[in-house]
Parts: C-alpha cells; sequence; structure tokens
C-alpha cells in the first residue's frame, strides 16, 4: 500500500496515510513532468540537480515538500 501523496510504503492492514490523511492506493500512479513538486529524472536527463537537504524523519519530509511546492520549486 502507498500514499499517492506523499509516496510513502505501508504494510499490508493500512488504509489512510499518517502523515497526510488521504487513502492508500495499491500502485503508485506513474510519475510524469508537470506535475507540481513531482519530478522524473529520466524524463529529463539534463536537468541540474543539486542535493540540499537529506533526512529520514517523515514530518521533515513534510515541511520541506510544504516550503518546495508552495515556492514552485521541482525536487526530487
Amino acid at each position: 500500500m502507498f500514499c499517492p501523496n506523499c509516496r510513502a510504503e505501508y504494510r499490508p492492514g493500512f488504509t489512510e496515510c499518517a502523515d497526510c490523511g488521504v487513502p492508500l492506493v495499491h500502485e503508485l500512479p506513474q510519475e510524469q513532468r508537470g506535475d507540481k513538486g513531482l519530478f522524473s529524472p529520466d524524463l529529463d536527463p539534463d536537468a541540474d540537480l543539486v542535493p540540499v537537504y537529506s533526512t529520514y524523519s517523515s514530518t521533515d519530509v513534510m515541511l520541506v515538500k510544504s516550503l518546495l511546492d508552495a515556492e514552485e520549486i521541482v525536487y526530487l
């Protein structure tokens, strides 16, 4: 099971994302360029990606994603 919003993976038996509060799906949708905040380097091999932050905290990830989305900054 996966969250279609934050893309977190859950064990069987869970039905809702603990962080986003949205229903989980069995399979994530295919990534597409142009979706807000979603980027696949396979679609643009010339993209200049720069690591700026790394964390294992799901809370930090959601905060950083919301800040990047608000500024319409592409991220991976």
